[in-house]
């Protein structure tokens, strides 16, 4: 490996980059069923002044959840998925760099 501080093999990024991909697709049937759930739910804050502060409380905490969840952890989520290959495939070519360097008798310094 290119770095004796890198600790992770190139093929476990690869390999478990998936993981965050498939946690976002989760994420995202899990917030499709969390709508229809309280979609589901109606008016449940009523028409009395209780309900109304209820609901002053609720619906804006609910979109701005809804909204986080979809602009920021799911596209987050495949965002690192695909930076974990990037990554390997960044290493990969450092050591081959670094590996034909050694053949033609240079030193590369780091």
């Amino acid at each position: 490996m290119l770095s004796e501080g890198f600790q992770a093999t190139t093929d476990s990024l690869r390999g478990q980059s998936h993981v965050f991909g498939d946690a976002g697709a989760d994420l995202v049937m899990a917030l499709q069923r969390c709508r229809q759930a309280l979609d589901g739910l109606g008016d449940m804050c009523g028409k009395d002044e209780a309900g109304a502060k209820v609901a002053a409380y609720f619906y804006p905490m609910r979109e701005a959840i809804e909204r986080g969840l979809e602009t920021k952890l799911i596209p987050g989520l495949g965002g690192i998925s695909a930076a974990l290959v990037d990554i390997a495939l960044n290493y990969e070519d450092l050591d081959q760099v670094d590996q034909a360097a050694v053949f033609q008798g240079l030193r590369l310094d780091r």
